[in-house]
């Protein structure tokens, strides 16, 4: 099953985004480029298992690859394709 939802609620960010070159490295260095460029959301049944994979609970961050990445709840919307 595949889900698609039609609105992107932050095409601003996104642009701003895809045209820093720090950000993209970034998004590349933790594995997470290919997501960021998943236009709107489709069924990413294994990034959210993932994300609670990688998810340091007693510290709030995440650690990917061995460095540590603190995200906010709108950059989890924002890596999902979510409309906040």
């Amino acid at each position: 099953m595949v889900l698609e939802w039609k609105e992107r609620g932050h095409e601003v960010e996104y642009f701003q985004a895809s045209q820093d070159p720090a950000c993209i490295n970034d998004l590349r260095d933790f594995g997470l480029l290919k997501f960021f460029r998943t236009t709107g959301l489709r069924a990413q049944m294994e990034l959210l298992p993932y994300q609670i994979s990688v998810w340091d609970v007693d510290r709030d961050i995440f650690i990917i690859k061995g460095k540590e990445l603190e995200l906010e709840e709108m950059d989890i919307y924002f890596i999902r394709g979510l409309s906040h």
